[in-house]
This record gives structure tokens, sequence and C-alpha cells, in this order.
């Protein structure tokens, strides 16, 4: 029986992002994707699959950009480019000795403890709800309810709705729809797109931790409800015949209506917005011996008019008093250690596609050249000069502004050195010309010097 615990507050996206982003994807997911290919597997392969799926507003030619656009994560994506990624990601994970399971749990998971942005950036967006995870009483029960605000901020074209939620003895059932527009403009089909992304899967893997990241136990038992995938786009070696679907052979699923599958399921019928389309119900599940996974599942219906997701979990009755222990001690300590795991895999990734930088300091002419070309001149310049010579000599890569403003040979009057301003001049330079340093602030008066290649220097008269 259908019930609503009168949770009336789950709107769309919280801020407005940019043009695409009603039809696009938040650049989030891509970079926790990127992030958890970094702690498992090697720089070569990590690059060799974004070579196939060069980011779109990128030119190929600069391979570091994409990157490093990667990680910072500043871009919205289309959709049709989004899943182009999503559909090839578990052949690559196959063909690496791993199975799609497997690097969720290993890698994906150990990323911002299992949520799909940083603890900053999830206080931030939760500002409206935020209220709630204080006042309910049964955190897991409230997190399924709050899937809908954070779909309208990661995947506006998403949406969705949780269609059941009962309780019995000590035990919860929440099913949840997801829903999404399958013509996009331009006239981009997304059902065609998806027919190979298995998108239960993905919900259900980041659905299911989400509890973690506030220290209360996992749904214990998710399960799929309803697939909008065919099963012929799914597995081969499909036959059919009265109404029953084989496999191989052997028996697999029934069809039958959406309106019998829904009462058999407890859900009110007008969740498919009374489809007449039949479904397909699994009899059993159907095991991949490729993928190492059940692809197909019993009890759950294909070719259906939404994708149903379902959670049987115990009741928690008790929201725990270190709710944001966890995420407030990320965001104070700003090293995070897994980060700085993930960053340090990333610049290692960096040198390998950025390949050996040539920098030549003309004295005549107060010039510093980036593989003959001129990158800039004047004090930014010796500025410059004088970071390589130091990094080089000693393999030091923090400095400090006074270091350069008491050196007569770079700044001629110290009273106004200016140095902040040429320092400046000097990080845009770099950014903008794709010299694979950069140069980052690290506290006042104080910055890093970052080689994200190998340095040959030379000077001339």
């Amino acid at each position: 029986m259908y019930t609503n615990p009168g949770y009336d507050y789950c709107d769309n996206a919280t801020s407005s992002p940019n043009h695409i982003s009603k039809s696009g994807i938040r650049y989030d997911i891509l970079k926790l994707l990127y992030a958890g290919m970094l702690l498992g597997f090697t720089p070569d392969k990590v690059r060799q699959f974004w070579k196939e799926h060069p980011l779109p507003q990128i030119k190929p030619e600069n391979e570091s950009h994409v990157f490093k656009e990667l990680l910072q994560g500043r871009s919205w994506y289309s959709t049709e480019y989004a899943f182009s990624v999503f559909n090839d990601v578990e052949d690559f994970l196959i063909e690496n000795g791993t199975s799609f399971p497997e690097f969720i749990e290993n890698s994906f998971y150990r990323v911002n403890q299992g949520l799909p942005v940083s603890p900053r950036n999830w206080l931030s967006m939760s500002k409206p709800i935020f209220k709630l995870f204080f006042t309910e009483p049964d955190l897991r029960a409230l997190i399924v309810h709050l899937i809908n605000h954070y779909l309208g901020i990661f995947l506006p074209i998403f949406k969705s709705e949780v269609v059941l939620h009962t309780s019995e003895d000590d035990w919860n059932i929440s099913i949840l729809s997801i829903n999404y527009d399958s013509i996009l403009c331009s006239g981009v089909d997304l059902n065609k797109q998806m027919s190979k992304v298995d998108l239960g899967l993905l919900f259900l893997s980041i659905i299911r931790k989400l509890p973690e990241c506030f220290r209360v136990p996992r749904y214990e038992h998710p399960f799929m409800v309803a697939d909008r995938r065919e099963i012929s786009d799914i597995v081969q070696n499909v036959s059919i015949e009265d109404n029953l679907l084989y496999i191989s052979d052997r028996l697999y699923a029934k069809k039958t209506s959406p309106d019998i599958f829904c009462t058999s399921k407890g859900i009110n019928s007008s969740v498919f917005e009374n489809s007449n389309t039949s479904v397909w119900v699994m009899c059993s599940d159907y095991f991949c011996p490729i993928r190492k996974r059940v692809v197909l599942h019993k009890g759950c219906a294909y070719g259906a008019p939404k994708l149903l997701l379902g959670f049987r979990y115990l009741k928690y009755n008790a929201s725990p008093s270190n709710l944001l222990d966890s995420l407030i001690d990320d965001i104070v300590d700003f090293n995070d250690r897994q980060w700085s795991e993930i960053k340090e895999l990333h610049n290692k990734l960096i040198m390998l596609v950025s390949g050996t930088n040539n920098f030549t300091y003309n004295h005549k002419n107060e010039t510093m050249q980036l593989n003959g070309i001129e990158l800039i001149r004047n004090v930014p310049a010796k500025i410059l000069r004088k970071i390589i010579l130091i990094y080089l000599e000693t393999g030091r890569t923090e400095f400090y502004h006074k270091e350069f403003t008491k050196d007569d040979s770079i700044i001629n009057d110290p009273y106004q050195p200016n140095f902040t301003v040429r320092l400046k001049r000097l990080m845009t330079t770099l950014e903008t010309r794709n010299t694979s340093i950069e140069i980052q602030k690290l506290d006042k008066g104080k910055f890093i010097f970052n080689p994200l290649c190998k340095i040959n220097y030379s000077e001339i008269d």
C-alpha cells in the first residue's frame, strides 16, 4: 500500500546553472569517475580511456588540459557526451580486470566518503533542506526522500519521487521512481544512448552508500524494480514465444501489463502513467559471466516506462549526535589525505602527457622563451628564472615573496615592488599558455611552484 510520509520539500536545483545544464550533467560525476580511475589504474590506462573520449570543449592536442578540467571540475557536459562516456566505462573496467561493483567499492567510494561532491559543496547544496537532517527521526528514510533535491542539481533532466514507503516490524521498504525525458534538445534520443548504461546499478550504488557519509549503516538490501531498457539491449541470444522470453533457450521472463505488475509490487499503477505497453518480468536472475555480475534481476520489469529502484533497510530511529563530524573534519583538514593521493596521481598523469618543456632566458631582452617562443618578459620573466634555477638545483617548490622583493636583480625599487601584480601576471600566463607548470598561492606572502612536466633550462646573452 502506498503511503505518503509527508516529505514535500524536494524541489529542483537550488541554484541556476549555466546554459546547457537543463539538458546536461554537472561536472561532479565525471570528476568522481576520473578520480576513481586514478586510484584504480595506471596513468597510461587512464590516459587511453580519455583519449578515446576527449572533452568536447577542449582541443584534442591540449591533452593536459583535459585532465586538468576533469580534476578541477568547472564545466557542464552535454548529456550526449556524458552518456557516451558511461556507455564505455564498464567495457574499460572489464578489459582491465575488474567489474563495475568492484570499481564502485574500491575506488568510487574512497572519494568524498562516498558523496558525489566534496563535503563543503554538499553543505552548500543542502541549505534549503539542512534542518531536516536534525529533525527527522530516521535518517536513512529521509535520505531516500531527498534524492530529487540533489538530482535537480546534478542531473536536471532527471526527476525522482518516492512512490512507495512502507514499514513492517523493524524494516522499511522505499521504492524510488527516476524518470527522464527521452528526447532532448537537438533531437537526441536518450533511450538509444542509454541502452548500454545500467542506470539502475549506477543509482543504486551511489544511493546505497549515502547513509555511511553520516556514520549511519548503508542500505542493507537495494533491489531493482523496473528498468526502461529492453532485455535485448542488455543480453544476446534472446528469443520470444507465446509471451515468454528465453535467453539461450532457457526461460527467463514473462510478459505482463504494467497494471498487473504494479499491483504485484503494491505500487499505484499511476506511477507508469497508465501506460498500455507490456513489460517483461524476470523469473530469475541472469548472471553475465563477462561482466561478472547480475545484469537482469529477478522480479524486475524491463521495457518499463520508468526506472524504479527499491531499498529494504532496517529502521534507524535516531539521528546520530556526530552527524556532521566527519564532513566538518574534511572541510577543516585542507590537506585531505585521499585527495592528496588523487592529486599526486593526477600530476603523474600530467607529466606523462606533457613530456619535456624547454625554457630559455634571454639576458639581453629580459625574456623567457618556452620551446623557442617568447613566453613572458621583464620582471615576471626574472621571477620565473629564479624559481626554475632554485627548483632545478635544490628541488624546492615553496617560495616566499620576500625572496624576490629583496633581490635587486629582480626588483629595482624595494619600496614599490608591485610584486603581487607581477606574480599574478606570471601565474595567468603560465595557465593560459599550456605550459604544464603552475604557481599557486599557499598563504599570505607564500606560493608553491608545481611543475607538471620535465624541465630543461638554458640561458643566452
